[in-house]
């Protein structure tokens, strides 16, 4: 096998062990990698369905610093919840919170229902 399938298994089985994806959803995308000739880069799980372009570093930050003015969901393309955080102050402060620590944890999505992408990636 080579090292570019081993690479994108292991990131997959991560995705399954961090509860990104569903069982069922990792046992299609591990037989679709095994189908691919070796060599074909396209199965790479950095660029699969589930990842969002945006980073959670620049997310966290930006909650961190103007999450009363929901910047870190209009970065992420919630455009409309970011106005509801503009003007209610981040939900009264405590929807600002909640929402840094959902950056944290990793279950944070952006507009398109993708987790945003970890900087230990």
């Amino acid at each position: 096998m080579s090292n570019d399938k081993y690479e994108a298994l292991e990131k997959l089985a991560k995705l399954r062990d961090d509860n990104v994806i569903s069982y069922d959803e990792y046992e299609k995308e591990r037989k679709q990698l095994l189908k691919q000739p070796y060599g074909n880069n396209s199965g790479h799980v950095q660029n699969n369905s589930y990842i969002s372009s945006k980073s959670a570093l620049v997310a966290a930050i930006l909650c961190f610093f103007f999450g009363l003015l929901g910047i870190h969901r209009f970065y992420v393309g919630k455009v409309g919840t970011g106005l509801i955080w503009f003007f209610t102050c981040g939900l009264f402060f405590i929807g600002a919170i909640v929402d840094f620590i959902m950056i944290l944890t990793g279950s944070f999505t952006d507009s398109q229902g993708k987790f945003l992408k970890r900087w230990n990636m």
